[in-house]
């Protein structure tokens, strides 16, 4: 049973990370929300960002956001870690992605925890490079005031 639990978790945990292939549209959203629970929380790390954990809504509205910005993108697993007696998943990916103005290229470490099933993903603790996030949302938020002027 542990054995079918832990790649129960894993197939949800890598298709949710792996979903970020390509353009970054509503398929992509749809396939990043397939594995979740209902209640499901999703915090963007490090604190430092100033992103605030946000519930599945709230996530799919940051991630509407989005849309448009990526164009196109590769995500690469490296590495997974599976621990079905703690309801756990963790994976190291990193993406090459295209925007709208510019390479945009990133690490991640995601941390899933899964309900006592290990059929749904009730929490997402999403470890990125601050500085690759950093700079993309400069570059947003420089688009958007020259567009103004």
């Amino acid at each position: 049973m542990t054995s079918d639990k832990a790649a129960t978790m894993q197939a949800a945990a890598e298709g949710l990370v792996m979903a970020f292939n390509g353009a970054w549209d509503e398929k992509v959203l749809e396939a990043a929300m397939a594995s979740r629970a209902p209640e499901c929380i999703h915090a963007m790390l490090p604190k430092s960002l100033g992103l605030l954990p946000q519930n599945n809504d709230e996530w799919a509205t940051h991630f509407r956001s989005l849309i448009g910005m990526i164009t196109e993108s590769k995500m690469t697993i490296h590495d997974a870690v599976v621990a079905p007696e703690d309801r756990r998943v963790v994976i190291y990916s990193s993406v090459e992605a295209t925007a709208t103005d510019g390479p945009f290229d990133n690490e991640y470490v995601w941390f899933f925890t899964f309900n006592e099933d290990g059929s749904k993903i009730v929490r997402i603790d999403e470890m990125m490079d601050s500085a690759a996030v950093r700079d993309i949302f400069e570059r947003r938020a420089k688009a958007k005031e020259e567009s103004k002027a």
